[in-house]
């Protein structure tokens, strides 16, 4: 778009108007508006200006002509105070007048312009003409004079004829005296004017001396006119306030409450909002905090404050029962979910009180003594919620309770498909009045739908370890028991072991360590299950293989009952139920068959934990059926178990310190924090499970989306290498088996370092699925490695060349350290320049070698941890030794 030093130009095509153009003829009612940053509006504007030339619309104008004057805002405040009014375009508005009818390469400013700078090049042309001929007459003039002399010099025999030439000069002298006569009688012709120009100047002077009076005058009036007119104003809005506040009512109590009305009008700087004002407020934020400030702030729509929302969300009902408090926020959260993530998992398990007499001062009453707390929690199987429905205190679950749970949470949209529970002796009761069996458990409720119930597959597998610690098994010709697993932790016992998890503890298991979960896996495990293949800890080959294959019969079966994470299919049983249906099918027929011919020894019949494996076997098959009835592919088993249950009791056992059995009402309270969000305490880290589906609490995440900062703070977990071993090197020496383990044990720390830094160095290792492809190619049938015995196919095998250097720096780790755990600022930094700088490795590798120290490092801080009293009574004896041994040279 052209531009003009004057001012702005009108962008359209065939418009000529600019800002200096309409200064000079008066237009002053023309404005130029910019185009608007909108794309959508612009690009629009941009297609009104039918213009084909190349020009930027972002910095371009359009003038009023080409606007309807509905487009413009009016300005009132100017227009009543008599100021000069700014013209602005409402948002959206769209030049409609004086546009052109087709595309045009130019505007009419351009065209002009255009014309203009012909015109005067013509012009220019024209005098540059002018001047080069005369100055060509005066050349030819010179030339004609100088060659008239030089013919007069020359041509002594010309004569001329002076009589043809003085006629000649005669004639033109009398022509020349007529045209002065005729000048003479023209000058005096014109008369001298009448007009007096001074006088007609001093009146014009007079008449705008007068004209500036009477506009004095009227500025004057105009002003007394908008000061009569003000307060006119505010006597009529002082007389009819009440009737506008009645009508306001009136009109607005449809859209506001009293409490609203109050404020709007101005009555009531502050008031007591109502539970349901409150209620209908929460649900607004819920939906959308930055719509609820913005109808707060912008719209000026009286709504309750942060704070009256928290101390509504304080006030929960907690009380015995179901939790309606709750279930109406859940109802709320629901309407932004979809069926299939409201498809809810029912679990409910009792935790310890401790039995006191207390009194609640919010209700004036004595509660207690109770001496355990029911709680039922909802869980979404194809979604990440969680939520504690309801809460009682001495009360078994009945079947009453159960089928009112579920008809509450069916009216709120939630719809249970399945029930989950452990083994105790309430909830075995509770079977058989829901008439459920392993081979039937399917109940239905009053509605007519059916709904599976499902025994929880930890408490399963704590029953099973117990029964081989205590018993053993037979089946068929087939014996297992714990001999090999004794053998096994035997020889497992030192720094560097390839069962760095095991120990005696797993093997006494009494008291309350049968309640933990992770023993039971740790023991029933796939690496224990390898390495009794592997090592073959004890003479009778038979019972120790039997036994591994029961103990990797029941891993694979628990890692199925057991998953969490939809992605993990490195082997098909922990693979979410229904990917690899065939295979996993065919690994519970398996378990099932087994489980239901197998006896414990000394027994005859199926005992409890076989029944329930059955019942949870049968139902996890039922319940797959019933998700993808709903249009779900697969299953998270680990959905249907009470880990969720259970993580909520380590919550409230920690959530006062070293008091782990909270009063009844001091669980209450730990409870609502729990709900509420807000930090529940440190949580241990020796609870009896883990729930891996990191699950929030319904209430709790919807406070947090309305910035409530009520969030539970989480807690950092413990973690654990995968590495756990060593022994001295004397011991190695002495024992061929522990120096074999530690030797495996090294090479699989070596594997873990490799995996750490594939990426960077790929040379250090790779993985058994390769190693065993490149061994097929090259015809080589070595013996497995303990590090491929255990791999699925994803583990890193170590090369070589790395594994030699790992064993280097093991050997220099325990050369410089001796035993000891390094002391000090930057211990494994100086350790690591100290193994670096006695070894011919490349400067590159450092990393690796610090990450290999720094492991290794924090291995023997645990297993120093671990054996710390025997380490000292093995130092104090060898110092008595030395002591009898110094005291024995001497009396020699």
């Amino acid at each position: 778009m052209s531009t003009r030093s004057g001012g702005s130009n009108c962008a359209i095509a065939t418009c000529d108007l600019y800002s200096g153009k309409t200064k000079k003829i008066g237009m002053t009612d023309i404005s130029f508006h910019r185009f608007p940053k909108d794309p959508d509006v612009q690009k629009i504007w941009t297609l009104k200006c039918k213009r084909g030339d190349s020009w930027n619309p972002s910095k371009s104008y359009i003038c009023s002509k080409h606007f309807k004057s509905e487009d413009f805002i009016r300005d009132l405040k100017s227009e009543l105070m008599g100021n000069k009014t700014v013209r602005r375009l409402k948002p959206g508005s769209i030049p409609t007048l004086n546009l052109p009818t087709c595309l045009s390469t130019e505007t009419q400013c351009a065209l002009k312009r255009r014309s203009r700078i012909e015109a005067k090049s013509i012009k220019e042309s024209h005098n540059q003409l002018i001047a080069t001929t005369l100055d060509t007459e005066q050349m030819v003039s010179a030339l004609l004079f100088d060659e008239a002399n030089n013919l007069a010099n020359n041509n002594q025999h010309f004569n001329p004829n002076y009589e043809i030439m003085y006629n000649e000069l005669f004639k033109e002298h009398q022509n020349l005296k007529n045209e002065n006569e005729k000048l003479k009688i023209e000058l005096l012709s014109f008369k001298p004017s009448s007009l007096n120009y001074k006088n007609i100047n001093e009146n014009l002077r007079h008449n705008i001396k007068i004209l500036e009076k009477r506009l004095k005058t009227l500025n004057s009036v105009l002003t007394q006119t908008q000061k009569n007119m003000s307060n006119q104003i505010k006597s009529l809005t002082q007389n009819k306030t009440l009737a506008i506040e009645n009508k306001a009512k009136s009109y607005l109590s449809a859209i506001f409450t009293p409490n609203q009305l109050n404020l709007l009008m101005k009555k009531k700087k502050q008031v007591n909002w109502t539970q349901d004002e409150i209620s209908k407020a929460f649900t607004l934020r819920y939906f959308s905090k930055r719509a609820y400030m913005f109808v707060n702030r912008e719209l000026h729509y009286p709504l309750p404050g942060l704070s009256s929302l928290q101390r509504w969300a304080k006030g929960i009902c907690m009380r015995n029962g179901i939790l309606h408090d709750v279930l109406k926020i859940m109802e709320l959260n629901g309407n932004n979910l979809e069926d299939y993530q409201k498809l809810t998992v029912l679990m409910f398990d009792e935790v310890k009180v401790c039995s006191t007499l207390e009194y609640d001062t919010l209700q004036d009453e004595v509660v207690g003594p109770h001496d355990q707390m029911q709680v039922v929690m909802a869980r979404g199987i194809a979604s990440p919620w969680k939520q504690p429905v309801f809460v009682d205190f001495d009360r078994k679950m009945t079947k009453e309770i159960l089928f009112s749970i579920i008809n509450e949470l069916d009216q709120i949209g939630f719809k249970v498909i399945c029930c989950v529970s452990d083994c105790g002796g309430g909830n075995v009761g509770l079977w058989r009045t829901l008439d459920i069996s392993y081979d039937q458990p399917v109940f239905c409720i009053p509605n007519g739908r059916n709904i599976v119930f499902i025994p929880d597959a930890p408490h399963i597998l704590k029953l099973v370890r117990n029964w081989l610690l205590d018993t053993g098994f037979i089946k068929d010709d087939k014996l297992i028991n714990k001999q090999p697993l004794e053998a096994l932790v035997s020889i497992t016992s030192t720094e560097l072991s390839v069962c760095h998890k095991l120990s005696n503890e797993h093997l006494i298991c009494e008291g309350s360590q049968r309640q933990k979960v992770k023993l039971a896996t740790q023991l029933i495990s796939h690496t224990t299950a390898t390495a009794l293949k592997h090592y073959e800890p004890i003479s009778d080959k038979k019972l120790n293989s039997d036994t591994a294959e029961f103990i990797e019969l029941i891993n694979n079966w628990f890692d199925l009952a057991n998953v969490s994470h939809p992605n993990d299919n490195s082997t098909p049983f922990k693979a979410p139920y229904g990917l690899f249906l065939e295979e996993q099918n065919a690994l519970l027929d398996k378990v099932y068959d087994f489980i239901f011919n197998m006896r414990c020894i000394n027994k005859s019949n199926l005992q409890l934990f076989q029944k329930a494996l059955l019942m949870n076997i049968n139902g996890t098959r039922k319940l797959l059926n019933i998700v993808q009835e709903h249009g779900l592919k697969y299953l998270l088993t680990s959905k249907s178990n009470q880990d969720a249950v259970e993580n909520l009791f380590g919550q409230l056992r920690t959530g006062g310190g070293l008091n782990d059995h909270p009063s009844p009402l001091n669980a209450l309270y730990r409870l609502r924090m729990i709900i509420l969000g807000k930090n529940p305490g440190v949580v241990s880290t020796s609870s009896n499970t883990y729930d891996k589906n990191q699950e929030e609490f319904m209430v709790a995440n919807t406070f947090k989306q309305i910035n409530f900062k009520l969030t539970d703070n989480e807690k950092n977990e413990d973690t654990e290498t995968g590495t756990d071993t060593d022994t001295d090197t004397d011991t190695i020496n002495d024992n061929k088996s522990i120096n074999e383990m530690t030797q495996d044990a090294i090479e699989y720390l070596a594997g873990w370092i490799a995996k750490k830094y594939r990426m960077k160095f790929p040379e250090l290792g790779c993985t058994t699925t390769q190693l065993n492809t490149s061994r097929v190619n090259d015809h080589n049938y070595q013996l497995s490695t303990w590090t491929e015995h255990l791999s699925y196919g994803g583990l890193i095998v170590p090369s070589n060349y790395f594994k030699t250097k790992i064993f280097r720096i093991e050997k220099l780790f325990k050369k410089i350290t001796k035993r000891q755990i390094p002391k000090g600022p930057r211990v494994v930094k100086q350790l690591t320049q100290k193994i670096f700088n006695r070894m011919d490795f490349d400067e590159k590798y450092y990393p690796v070698i610090q990450a290999y120290v720094k492991q290794r490092i924090f291995i023997r801080m645990k297993y120093t941890t671990k054996n710390q009293k025997t380490l000292i009574a093995k130092r104090k004896a060898k110092s008595q030794l030395l002591k009898l041994q110094k005291l024995q040279r001497i009396m020699t």
